[in-house]
């Protein structure tokens, strides 16, 4: 029987993001979204380990470890708290021995997995990371180790006179310069080419796991899941009344129907013979690769004109998805079928968004978020990175470029000079974007604010390059004060309690800190508007569109320009 882990935890999002964590290890997940509810839950049904959220709507989760005490039969069971002060709280668990370990918030999906396993028993361990699928299946390989010895033959029997003039070269750049010429070479990738897999071939190794979350609408929307799956970056099919989302690395790259009407939504491919849709609508029905793929594949649509239709059918699918309220749907982890990833694009599941609020009626958007006409409007944390996911019209952009955090709605309106109805509209929009926010009362803004903190700069390795940093920013006008961490764990929860300025990382770390470090400053309604800087040791244009996508406001290359820094230092003063 699965072991059972009682997670009490009252976000949507960081439960979404347990449930990827932990499908492919087989624990079973039973969740409570308060103290209360955790506490009776495990009265009725014992759990393995207790995955314990510090602050909870109803109590402290020294106050849960409390009652569980008192509880014989889950007295003993392991808990791991977590908190994003994990470190500042552990002395308040010291009366109970059961808490074996504190997780910091933001975690990685393989931390969390490991801690738990290490709580339940230590010879728990992760699964083994699948291997990718190879190229060339079982029944091939016979034949394609027979097709390159065909070609190389002849001059492997050459080796042994070769090797009379070798002298004090390097014997393998010595020999594969002779044996691997650009004609054998071609030769053997013709030889090859009909024994790699295709499209169509069928392979165990790339087939999805089984449903790893079910989830219904009217509870948690599909939107919801999507932007757990962005910020873990994981990859697999989302599929709600026979539509599927294929997403890769956290961005949905191409969407289809099993049912080939509903994917087509009456757009029209007029001129195909009959007998060649029947066999795509078929293939359409059974896999979900779209019929449009194939019937381009074969000549019969223009493969242009089809691409841009599937790039169409899915932004429409998306926008089915996400604006769904009711019925259920499922996540399954796995790769996506070559054919997604090869004829789909990622696609701005914000836009989609955007462009369903444009046509949704205006009256009940507008009373949701705008109650009042004298709500000042400010911009929300993380505004840059926000609005770098949209494309807004040019009234959206006027009305924008016109929130100062200090004018009401009514003035906000007035300054626009568009019709109010309009106005309010686009306000709502703003809103339930996150581009802009009702701004809090005096009181709360004084407890949140963050004064002029300083540059934290996270830097390891022996090129000095934090320390530098830290020199020259000591040489401003105005000196900049800064803090220098080591790209580690305990860096997030450093830099999120020194409420910084600006933000310095540099980026070559092998442990994912630059990761951490972005989702807790994206997420955080306090500090989402601090300035966000990647640093990488050359240029690296994959690497640095990465860490654009993960909220970092430049990403700069060695050797760094203190002005840039300035710049960015002054916008945030």
């Amino acid at each position: 029987m699965s072991r059972r882990i009682l997670v009490v935890e009252d976000s949507l999002t960081v439960r979404k993001l347990l449930e990827i964590a932990f499908a492919p290890v087989g624990l079973v997940l039973d969740f409570a979204c308060s103290g209360a509810e955790g506490i009776e839950r495990a009265r009725a049904a014992t759990p393995d380990a207790i995955l314990l959220d510090y602050v909870l709507p109803d109590m402290r989760g020294v106050d849960v470890c409390q009652a569980l005490a008192a509880m014989p039969e889950v007295a003993a069971r392991p808990i791991v708290v977590m908190s994003g002060r994990a470190e500042t709280i552990r002395p308040r668990f010291a009366g109970f021995p059961v808490v074996v370990d504190f997780v910091s918030k933001p975690f990685s999906p393989a931390e969390i997995v490991e801690r738990i396993g290490a709580a339940l028993d230590p010879a728990a361990r992760r699964p083994a990371p699948a291997t990718a699928a190879p190229l060339v299946g079982p029944d091939n390989r016979e034949r394609a180790a027979r097709a390159i010895y065909a070609r190389i033959k002849d001059r492997l029997a050459q080796i042994p006179a070769w090797l009379a003039g070798l002298g004090a070269a390097e014997p393998a750049p010595f020999l594969a310069r002779r044996l691997l010429t650009p004609d054998v070479v071609d030769g053997m990738a013709q030889a090859l080419a009909p024994l790699l897999r295709t499209d169509d071939e069928p392979d165990s190794s790339d087939a999805l796991e089984p449903a790893a979350i079910l989830g219904d609408a009217a509870a948690e929307p599909p939107l919801d899941l999507l932007r757990a799956l962005a910020i873990t970056g994981q990859s697999g099919e989302l599929a709600v009344d026979r539509r599927v989302l294929h997403i890769h690395k956290g961005s949905v790259v191409l969407a289809t129907a099993l049912d080939p009407d509903i994917y087509l939504g009456g757009c029209s491919v007029a001129g195909v013979p009959a007998a060649a849709r029947a066999r795509a609508e078929a293939e359409q029905r059974q896999t979900g690769r779209p019929l449009l793929i194939r019937l381009a594949e074969e000549g019969h649509l223009d493969r242009a004109g089809a691409d841009a239709l599937v790039q169409d059918r899915t932004r429409a699918l998306v926008a089915d998805v996400v604006t769904r309220r009711t019925g259920a749907y499922s996540f399954r982890p796995g790769a996506p079928p070559p054919w997604a990833t090869r004829h789909g694009r990622p696609v701005a599941v914000a836009d989609i968004v955007l462009d369903e609020l444009r046509r949704a009626p205006a009256a009940a958007l507008v009373d949701q978020a705008v109650p009042s006409l004298d709500v000042v409007i400010e911009r929300a944390g993380g505004f840059s990175r926000r609005l770098r996911t949209v494309e807004l019209e040019p009234d959206e952009r006027a009305l924008l470029a016109l929130v100062d955090g200090a004018s009401d709605v009514a003035r906000l309106l007035e300054r626009s000079r568009l019709p109010p109805a309009d106005g309010l509209a686009i306000l709502a929009r703003l809103l339930e974007l996150g581009l802009v926010r009702r701004r809090a009362s005096a009181g709360v803004r004084a407890a949140l604010g963050r004064g002029h903190g300083p540059v934290a700069i996270v830097a390891g390795g022996d090129d000095g390059f934090g320390p530098t940093l830290a020199e020259l920013l000591g040489r401003r006008g105005s000196p900049a004060r800064t803090l220098q961490l080591a790209p580690d764990r305990d860096a997030v929860v450093a830099a999120v309690a020194a409420r910084p300025s600006l933000l310095v990382v540099d980026a070559q770390d092998p442990d994912g800190v630059a990761a951490a470090l972005a989702v807790a400053f994206t997420a955080s309604a306090e500090l989402g508007d601090v300035p966000l800087v990647a640093v990488l040791d050359a240029r690296d244009p994959a690497r640095a569109g990465d860490l654009e996508r993960l909220g970092y406001d430049r990403v700069l290359v060695k050797p760094v320009h203190v002005g840039v820094l300035e710049a960015l230092l002054a916008r945030a003063a």
